[in-house]
């Protein structure tokens, strides 16, 4: 949440940073077999470290933590009848899961796709039911103009099967993203 307090936020120059701290946790929560499920700003917390190794170089890094591991759930005990939610980041498989999908560890991927959104559109979008069902997160996505949309775009896919899989693949994905800045720059031209 302090993310989004900061004054004339550019949320391009924050994904590639918070998505390495939340997706490197992901990764291990998975690889567990559990599932965080509630992604959200709320429960990304900032952390700020100096390098020790270099005297003269004070800058602070900033490393992004998942917090309220208390609600995180076995894959296997996962229904969709007994799985709370936020009524704004509620995935498609929960509305319908027989269209969309069984609730598993992508529920975690389209919340940070809500999340990463939410930094380039500056604000916590509230969505519908009706928004999530017909994949209006997806699309706007899809409408950002960075390389990084696309990536996020998959990862708000409302079919299980068709969203990007793992947090290691979205993380591929993100880092793999040329920076329009560098992609645009007279220098990199080959």
């Amino acid at each position: 949440n302090d993310l989004f307090q900061l004054s004339e936020l550019d949320g391009s120059k924050w994904v590639l940073h918070v998505a390495r701290g939340v997706l490197q946790a992901l990764n291990f929560i998975h690889n567990h077999d559990y599932i965080h499920k509630d992604i959200h700003p709320g429960n990304i917390f900032i952390a700020t470290m100096h390098n020790s190794n270099k005297s003269n170089d004070r800058t602070p890094t900033f490393v992004f933590k998942i917090g309220d591991l208390g609600i995180t759930r076995l894959e296997s005990e996962m229904n969709v009848l007994n799985t709370m939610m936020a009524r704004w980041m509620v995935p498609p498989e929960s509305l319908e899961p027989h269209q969309f999908g069984k609730l598993s560890k992508q529920v975690d991927i389209y919340h940070t796709g809500l999340l990463l959104l939410s930094l380039f559109l500056g604000y916590l979008p509230k969505f519908t039911y009706d928004q999530i069902a017909t994949g209006y997160p997806r699309q706007l996505a899809e409408g950002i103009n960075s390389p990084y949309g696309s990536a996020i775009a998959r990862a708000l896919r409302r079919h299980v099967g068709s969203r990007t899989q793992t947090a290691l693949e979205f993380w591929r994905e993100l880092s793999g993203a040329e920076p329009l800045n560098r992609r645009a720059s007279p220098n990199n031209r080959q």
